[in-house]
């Protein structure tokens, strides 16, 4: 499958190095300047000729007369009557065209979404920004004063808009024109990440299942084919219903900018807008965390009341529970796939019902004082929302690769904290979107290598060995997680030790050394939530937790698929009356064991100098 990516943008909204670094991760060409060079040279214009009517319609009579004697291409009988300035759109429509059939690519602007819109493997983008962001980055790049931007800018994208509106049966800078729309406030590495992170993960998990199905096999798929199909048949159709539920339920889908408002005390306040409706479902679908306003989730406009508060957890578990189901309809072992499941769910719910009692139950400190805490422990919670759900949702976006809040973890309760930690470090209760299965498959492989051993038999799984080579990578790709943060964590505490005036670290003793060691854990699980009450806005932070982010993600990826390969290409080993059945209770309580020792007593001594005795001392 060839799939085109086509990106509309505000000018100054970074839509072209968005286009452009999306392109870089995937390996394709990205069109953008090149397209105008590319029509010249097949349509015999001149490249003056076209530049000059790039995204700009030019409707003038006299205009096209006179151009017109100029040009040498589409004259033909059923162009002859046509104005100069269709001749040149025409002739970008077709450029577009033979781009889009030659292959997978990014094409920037010029209408390119109409002119493919009659291929379905076409996806369309619309980047939007901020007026101040985009005004800031146009008086970089052309060197103007803040006035001079804002007139660009306002001058360049009514072109864009006439341009399109002109030549396309939409309007351009809708949502409903285009498949999904991005605010570059974000960042432009954090656009790009909305493009490809929540299918990243998907697409990884559908070539080791598609490899693990296969009897033998020297390939496990085709990864932009899985990456395409994970984006256009899930993730978008899930993220406009999500979207169209939030809107219904007081979130704010518009393109406008802040608006003013005067409060009941006679106050001016400032209120920020914008299609948070598309963004929210996006990132929640995805696990990718975050949120369009700096509260995220805990602001009353991402997250209205208490049935957004359940859809957006559901959003988030929906999908990274859905991949075991996945995982049984590959494989054709829909009972192995209950059991992953169950072991999953169970974890989850029995840490859920600890953190609402924990939380529910309100701060021993304050019963001392003698103060009642009917709504249990509500210190950084939303009062709309309350303890009990707020804990709901800290174990729902650790349990998975999420990371967005709707309260403070770092005043959660000492356990709850603990918890939340525990997911992450654990990092297979769900997990990401296929990201926290894969996490799981390294552990069944350790699982049937320890059970193969113990009954005396070459240990096997879905018909294939397993042998030293996938245990050897499997057992790599578990010690990566611990070791990331737990060093990270240890050369943190020994440079705050050393130097107690550093800044960062707010709160010394065992607190202090919990909201380390969760900083790190968020990093390498891919989560981006924190204990906020470190200050880690800094060099040191940023570097160290950036490199546990990056070996956190990818090194387990690269190690998974391996072992899928690996037993992909083995020969397929009919089952017997001494194969080791992995499809039972049994087995699946040995794979809980095998995570709870080789993952969560790793990190228990670590976790009983910060969050345990936190709460000893609590």
């Amino acid at each position: 499958m060839n799939t085109i990516i086509t990106i509309g943008r505000q000018f100054g909204s970074a839509g072209r190095e968005i286009g452009e670094k999306v392109a870089e991760y995937f390996g394709i060409k990205c069109y953008d300047k090149e397209l105008l060079i590319r029509a010249a040279q097949e349509s015999g214009f001149c490249e003056e000729m076209i530049q000059n009517h790039d995204e700009r319609p030019t409707n003038s009579f006299l205009y096209n007369l006179v151009m017109d004697t100029y040009s040498f291409g589409y004259n033909a009988s059923s162009f002859v009557d046509m104005p100069i300035s269709h001749k040149v759109f025409l002739a970008q429509f077709d450029t577009i065209k033979k781009i889009a059939d030659e292959g997978p690519c990014v094409i920037v602007g010029r209408c390119a979404d109409y002119a493919l819109a009659d291929y379905k493997n076409c996806i369309n983008l619309f980047i939007f920004g901020d007026d101040d962001v985009k005004t800031k980055r146009i008086m970089a790049r052309y060197d103007l004063t803040e006035a001079k931007a804002k007139e660009m800018i306002t001058k360049k994208d009514k072109q864009r808009q006439s341009y399109y509106n002109y030549y396309s049966s939409k309007k351009w800078g809708r949502a409903d024109s285009y498949d999904l729309c991005i605010n570059s406030r974000i960042g432009i590495d954090a656009a790009v990440e909305v493009v490809k992170t929540a299918a990243c993960g998907m697409a990884a998990m559908a070539g080791v299942m598609k490899a693990l199905a296969a009897k033998t096999t020297k390939t496990i798929g085709n990864f932009w084919v899985f990456l395409t199909k994970s984006v256009t048949r899930i993730l978008m159709p899930l993220s406009l219903v999500v979207g169209i539920l939030l809107v219904i339920n007081g979130t704010p889908m518009s393109f406008d900018g802040k608006q003013t408002i005067t409060t009941l005390e006679g106050q001016e306040q400032v209120i920020s807008q914008g299609p948070t409706a598309a963004i929210v479902p996006i990132k929640q679908l995805g696990t990718n965390g975050g949120g369009y306003f700096g509260t995220n989730s805990a602001h009353p406009l991402e997250n209205p009341n208490a049935f957004t508060n359940i859809l957006e957890c559901w959003s988030i578990l929906i999908l990274p529970m859905a991949m075991a189901f996945a995982f049984g309809f590959y494989t054709r072992r829909r009972r192995l796939a209950a059991w992953i499941f169950a072991v999953m769910l169970f974890a989850y719910i029995a840490g859920v019902v600890f953190s609402v009692w924990q939380e529910t139950g309100g701060s021993r400190q304050i019963d001392r004082m003698g103060i009642a805490q009917e709504l249990g422990s509500m210190e950084g919670k939303e009062i709309r929302i309350g303890s009990a759900a707020s804990a709901m949702w800290g174990m729902t976006t650790t349990v998975t690769s999420n990371g967005s809040v709707d309260s403070m973890h770092d005043s959660q309760t000492p356990l709850s904290g603990m918890l939340q930690m525990l997911n992450m470090q654990i990092n297979c209760w769900f997990g990401g979107v296929g990201v926290g299965w894969m996490n799981y498959f390294a552990f069944l492989i350790i699982a049937v290598f320890i059970s193969g051993l113990m009954v005396g038999r070459t240990p096997e799984f879905l018909g294939k060995k397993v042998e030293a080579r996938e245990m050897k990578i499997a057992t790599l790709v578990v010690l990566m997680h611990p070791f990331l943060i737990l060093v990270g964590t240890g050369i943190s505490a020994a440079v705050a030790a050393a130097d107690p005036e550093i800044g960062w670290l707010n709160n010394p003793s065992f607190h202090g050394l919990s909201e380390m060691l969760y900083e790190y854990t968020s990093s390498a699980a891919n989560n981006g939530s924190g204990f906020e009450g470190l200050a880690d806005n800094t060099p040191f932070w940023n570097i160290s937790t950036g490199i546990a982010l990056i070996m956190g993600r990818y090194f387990p990826i690269v190690g998974q698929v391996a072992i899928a390969g690996l037993l992909a290409s083995k020969k397929y080993i009919p089952e017997s009356a001494g194969t080791l059945k992995t499809d039972t209770g049994t087995f699946s309580l040995m794979t809980f064991a095998v995570i709870i020792i080789v993952a969560a007593l790793s990190f228990f001594p670590a976790l009983a100098l910060g969050p345990i005795a936190d709460y000893l001392t609590f």
